[in-house]
């Protein structure tokens, strides 16, 4: 599923109408037991999140 998602994504016909639901993502063995963000964001929009082993919350 993997590679079709990014087959999908570098298709500029196709990559407008790519939608994945959570369930698909979860599914990807890659991502099991992993914490995964998704932003929409406008493009060269940056987002920095830091390393939560190196920031105390207070």
């Amino acid at each position: 599923m993997k590679e079709w998602i990014w087959e999908l994504s570098e298709d500029e016909n196709g990559s407008k109408w790519l939608y994945v639901t959570a369930e698909d993502i979860n599914n990807l063995s890659c991502f099991r037991n992993q914490t995964l963000v998704a932003v929409q964001a406008p493009l060269d929009t940056t987002l920095e999140v830091p390393n939560p082993d190196e920031v105390s919350i207070k």
